[in-house]
């Protein structure tokens, strides 16, 4: 992360991600495997490409563009940041976000490790 970021810019990302963009901890499986792996993640969505571009400026991540479709016809651009990553981004937002705050507070607060056996499992405790 750009470690010179005005203040006004990171309560401009916030309120965009307390509008346009969603903050969580997702369950993922790979293909039939039974084991669960839970990853912290935060994004917006905008038809503009400014929002996304600078959140992946400030603090990387990807951005994805999703073809016209339904009435509206206009292109997507959807940012991306997961993980230790999305930890961060949402420890230096914490501050300005409002509505998603609470969604940000459990998902800094998650312990986060890498899975580097196959068979590496969450405890109860750090679920």
């Amino acid at each position: 992360m750009n470690t010179r970021v005005p203040n006004t810019v990171l309560s401009y990302l916030a309120g965009l991600i307390d509008g346009e963009g969603d903050v969580g901890i997702v369950e993922t499986r790979s293909g039939r495997s039974l084991h669960r792996q839970f990853v912290v993640r935060v994004g917006m969505t905008n038809t503009h490409r400014y929002g996304p571009w600078l959140a992946r400026k400030v603090f990387g991540g990807h951005i994805n563009r999703v073809a016209p479709r339904g009435l509206s016809r206009r292109v997507i651009f959807r940012w991306q940041l997961t993980n230790r990553k999305a930890q961060e981004a949402l420890r230096v937002l914490l501050p300005y976000l409002r509505l998603k705050r609470r969604q940000a507070k459990a998902a800094v607060a998650m312990k986060i490790r890498k899975n580097t056996e196959k068979r590496l499992r969450l405890t109860k405790e750090e679920i």
